[in-house]
């Protein structure tokens, strides 16, 4: 990946998930609103710095992740090499997926 985020900041890869209500109709992520979603970390930055010292970031490349969407503009879509991505600040992604 030649797209690397700085600080605490990571690229994500989203997964679409399809949700099945018990009248079996399937429900894509993207049309519900203000709902968590799922990707995979694609690259991470080196941390932020706070008071002197550096802060990892939590999450791993490879990693599934859930994230809140578009949260108030920090949610940056990004398009490279015909792949389409989400910068966003480590604060945006509220799960790990084990």
């Amino acid at each position: 990946m030649s797209i690397k985020p700085l600080r605490n900041w990571v690229l994500i890869r989203q997964v679409e998930v399809e949700e099945v209500t018990p009248g079996g109709i399937i429900i894509p992520d993207k049309t519900k609103d203000n709902k968590p979603l799922r990707g995979v970390v694609e690259e991470v930055g080196d941390g932020a710095h706070e008071n002197g010292k550096r802060v990892d970031v939590s999450v791993k490349r490879g990693q599934m992740v859930v994230f809140l969407p578009f949260n108030k503009g920090s949610v940056l879509p990004i398009s490279y090499k015909g792949q389409q991505f989400l910068l966003m600040p480590e604060t945006s992604v509220i799960a790990i997926i084990k």
